[in-house]
């Protein structure tokens, strides 16, 4: 009985032995030319929407799935050309600024605002939930613009989705064979006793 259980357990050991999982990175970046004038999506109910598809660079079908995952977008004042800056003016006696707000939502998730776009030279970074993207590899994207005192000329340039993802852990070939030959060898070995007996 005790050799049985000691060829059991030999027998679970082998096929519980699995490969770490391996880490790689994935990256798309969506280039909007001519950009976007995001003063067109002025309201909650007019967004301007977008794909991002990672399925060509994660196997989901394998069981791979994304760790972490991020957005960056890149935005630019429509008069200028430049990166969005604070300014506000005065034209005829009606103060106006150049100040925008965006809300963001994916995948039909609630509105999410943000904080004054003011990107310094610097693409504006959303983290976003892994599983937004572990269903399908497809992150949908609304974007709207806000202003209190107007729509300002916010440009959309780029959207960029980059992350890592793991490999799904398969059995490794070589522990596999080194316990199964012990195992034959538990089993020969056993038998010849018996045998003798």
């Amino acid at each position: 009985m005790k050799k049985l259980m000691i060829l059991v357990s030999a027998f679970l050991l082998v096929f519980s032995a699995v490969a770490g999982a391996a880490t790689y990175s994935f990256e798309q970046t969506r280039d909007f030319n001519p950009n976007i004038w995001m003063g067109e999506f002025s309201g909650i109910n007019n967004p301007f929407e977008y794909t991002h598809d990672i399925s060509s660079e994660v196997n989901f079908g394998a069981g791979d799935y994304v760790t972490n995952a991020y957005l960056d977008l890149d935005f630019t004042d429509m008069d200028t050309g430049l990166e969005i800056r604070d300014t506000v003016g005065n034209f005829f006696g009606v103060p106006y600024n150049n100040e925008e707000w965006v809300h963001y939502a994916f995948d039909g998730s609630a509105w999410i605002d943000t904080q004054e776009i003011d990107t310094d030279n610097e693409p504006w970074l959303i983290a976003v939930a892994v599983g937004f993207l572990n269903d399908d590899g497809i992150l949908n994207v609304k974007l709207e613009v806000y202003n209190a005192l107007g729509t300002g000329n916010l440009a959309l340039d780029s959207s960029r989705l980059y992350g890592t993802a793991e490999t799904a852990p398969v059995p490794e070939p070589a522990t596999i064979l080194l316990l199964g030959t012990g195992l034959l060898g538990l089993a020969v070995g056993s038998r010849k006793k018996f045998l003798k007996k």
